[in-house]
């Protein structure tokens, strides 16, 4: 509410304050494909399946166009999930993505394919126009602190509103 009040103060006199976002939550899995079966990645709390959807699905059932800012922590599964998401043209529907990358002792491909894997991913994001400004290692309790088992990256769409808009572009 504070933050609302802090907008309503900033806006011109005579026009109306940006309504307070509608947000839904919703208890499906973002993933390369659409199933109330998904096994893969780390499910957590015991967890053997969960319901997943592709992001051009969840937008769909939405009802969403576009997509202000994403966050993606979905446990080891980013790494189809995103690629797929790319490939469908909803990664390109996105302005902001902020993007939690699980590796070594998070993930278990990861020990497979290594920092190749990592850079087909980074690479992949590029290509649908999503500029990386912010990364920072996560030292997750899982590596016990010996080395990063995540990292967090933080990507703007240079096609998106937020550069079109506000950059002139």
């Amino acid at each position: 509410e504070k933050f609302w009040q802090l907008v309503k103060a900033q806006i011109p006199d005579g026009e109306d304050p940006p309504r307070a976002p509608a947000l839904d939550f919703v208890q499906v899995g973002l993933a390369a494909e659409t199933s109330d079966n998904y096994r893969n990645g780390v499910l957590w709390n015991n967890k053997e399946r969960i319901n997943v959807m592709t992001l051009a699905d969840i937008m769909k059932k939405h009802g969403d166009e576009a997509l202000t800012i994403l966050k993606v922590d979905i446990e080891g599964s980013e790494w189809t999930a995103l690629p797929q998401a790319v490939q469908s043209g909803a990664m390109a529907k996105v302005d902001q993505l902020l993007l939690e990358v699980h590796m070594a002792g998070c993930e278990s491909g990861y020990s497979e394919h290594g920092r190749g894997k990592l850079t087909r991913l980074l690479d992949t994001l590029e290509t649908a126009g999503m500029r990386s400004f912010s990364n920072i290692p996560n030292l997750v309790p899982v590596s016990k602190g010996n080395y990063p088992g995540c990292a967090e990256y933080s990507y703007v769409n240079k096609n998106g509103p937020f550069v079109t808009r506000s950059c002139g572009v």
